[in-house]
């Protein structure tokens, strides 16, 4: 999605590999925002639910959100543009919200 393109009501799905909370594996993760919010419930859709790798990908996910949380502010803070602001706010929305055992 370009930069441009953004709006904030749209609906999304996001799909990405990242890293396990221990640092041993990867995991492709599947998540769903809408108006700039991640749906918790949505996190790891891909994997079967109450599974293993259901379970360790959520804990992945906990971390990535985090980890980006913290480079969005960073990001912002050096380019004050409203892509980086929307950016954050979603990654520290979901890093202060998601739960991975809910």
């Amino acid at each position: 999605m370009k930069h441009q393109d953004w709006q904030r009501d749209s609906r999304e799905v996001n799909v990405k590999w990242i890293k396990g909370w221990n640092g041993d594996t990867s995991y492709l993760a599947e998540w769903h925002a809408l108006d700039n919010r991640f749906d918790s419930s949505s996190v790891c859709v891909n994997h079967r639910r109450g599974s293993i790798d259901y379970r360790e990908c959520r804990k992945a996910a906990k971390v990535h959100f985090r980890e980006q949380c913290r480079a969005w502010e960073k990001r912002w803070a050096r380019d004050g543009q409203e892509w980086s602001k929307q950016m954050e706010q979603r990654y520290c929305s979901a890093a202060n919200g998601f739960s991975p055992m809910g």
